[in-house]
């Protein structure tokens, strides 16, 4: 058989044609976005968001699955106790927590003032992770981990809430699922709503490996990843995503990437800010705040700053006294509430006595810690997690995550407490729970003479 007979050089005359034509194809794909790119990036990107089956379970999904029935309780308290009888509080709990009854989540909205449960809603988690491809039903995305995080109520008696590392749900008032969003990236953490009342939630952003043009090259290809953190902007109506912004991106733009690559950060490479809380300005005037800027909390570097998206600037930005703090608040004269965790996540240890609630003044940088002398002696302390607030009348409300117990208090000592017990001796998880001021809810969605005492289990 001749080598370069015309039926061979026919062949390879045809091979060398269709490989000139595929490479034509794909440069034209890789440069020009020719079909199928589209297609192939959306493969990739599902892909490259799919979970490791084989990497270690996270610190908060250990805390999750042990607090859910191997917690001890705080002391014999069992539901809601009141401490202060001369006390009425006026306000409501919106109350995401671990239920034995359901062996799941609930949230339950309470009146304080008697402490009675007016309305609770059961997530469908089923119907909620069947909206997920298969690889992503796993960790926060199923019934054991599922948390139902810092659920937000609107006007209709619908909740907005997240499972923790998953997907943003909107359910109505009979717990009804009316949408999962439409990305298929985590949010996790703080939910919050804008002055044009759309919904502000953290997640994350970016994938794996994706690149920023305002991160020079030399940096992102350095031996740390590029943050994933960032805030979503949602429809409430619909939850489709408006936009993104990106952490990386915020810092860098005002020439803060040495808070991303220039900071020691243990083994926590691929999470080197921890984005925990990103919360709209309502007031039209706060401090050096305005209505519209941003107020964000970066947990692994010990980190607070206010950003104003109109500008893209960060305009004021601190770095301690606060330790790996949780939760940021703008307060109505302009200060900042700052929840300190005062712990360190990567190792399991307290760094001070107890977790602290500290106020600056970003105008002076003048610090304050009001709540010292009580926080120290009831011992708080969250591992990770956590969350307070600041109340009209100077009392706060804080919740200790991990340990599955709420209170108010004023500066002198608690005003009432809540320990979430499942069952003798045991307590469930709760999660991001919202202290509401009479004026921030509306009940014209509940029926009259609803709500029944709570057994709390």
């Amino acid at each position: 058989m001749e080598l370069f007979s015309s039926r061979n050089l026919f062949y390879a005359g045809g091979l060398y044609l269709l490989a000139i034509t595929l490479a034509g194809w794909g440069f034209a794909v890789g440069r020009f976005n020719a079909f199928p790119a589209e297609q192939l990036n959306g493969i990739i990107e599902f892909f490259i968001d799919q979970p490791n089956p084989d990497a270690p379970v996270s610190v908060v999904e250990k805390i999750t699955k042990a607090t859910l029935e191997e917690k001890t309780v705080r002391g014999e308290a069992a539901g809601f106790i009141r401490h202060d009888d001369s006390f009425v509080d006026p306000g409501f709990l919106l109350m995401p927590r671990y239920s034995g009854s359901h062996k799941q989540f609930v949230i339950e909205l309470v009146r304080l003032r008697d402490f009675r449960v007016l309305h609770q809603w059961v997530p469908p988690i089923e119907e909620i992770v069947a909206k997920l491809p298969e690889p992503l039903r796993t960790g926060h995305n199923t019934r054991d981990v599922f948390v139902a995080r810092h659920p937000l109520l609107l006007k209709d008696g619908s909740i907005v809430a997240h499972t923790g590392f998953g997907p943003l749900f909107r359910i109505d008032k009979e717990s009804r699922l009316m949408w999962t969003w439409d990305t298929i990236q985590p949010a996790h953490h703080a939910i919050s709503l804008d002055p044009d009342g759309n919904l502000v939630v953290v997640g994350n952003t970016l994938n794996n490996g994706e690149a920023l043009p305002s991160i020079g090259k030399e940096l992102s290809d350095g031996n740390i990843g590029t943050p994933l953190d960032g805030y979503f902007t949602v429809s409430v109506e619909t939850g489709k995503v408006l936009r993104r912004d990106h952490v990386a991106q915020i810092l860098a733009e005002s020439g803060y990437e040495s808070l991303i690559y220039g900071m020691y950060v243990r083994n926590d490479l691929d999470d080197p800010v921890h984005l925990n809380d990103a919360e709209p300005v309502l007031f039209e005037q706060a401090g050096i705040a305005q209505r519209g800027d941003v107020a964000i909390s970066l947990r692994n570097i010990s980190t607070v700053l206010l950003y104003r998206p109109s500008t893209r600037k960060v305009i004021w930005l601190r770095t301690g006294p606060w330790i790996a703090q949780h939760d940021v608040d703008v307060l109505p004269d302009g200060r900042l509430h700052v929840h300190s965790n005062n712990s360190s996540p990567w190792n399991s240890k307290r760094l001070r006595k107890f977790s602290d609630v500290y106020v600056i003044d970003p105008t002076t940088d003048q610090v304050e810690r009001p709540y010292y002398k009580v926080l120290e002696e009831l011992g708080t302390f969250n591992l990770t997690e956590g969350l307070s607030r600041i109340l009209p009348n100077g009392d706060l409300y804080f919740e200790q995550t991990n340990s599955g117990w709420a209170f108010r208090a004023s500066e002198d000592g608690l005003r009432w407490e809540f320990v979430n017990q499942t069952r003798p001796d045991f307590v469930g998880r709760v999660s991001w729970s919202r202290y509401l001021l009479p004026e921030e809810i509306n009940l014209d969605w509940l029926e009259a003479n609803q709500g029944e005492e709570n057994e709390w289990n």
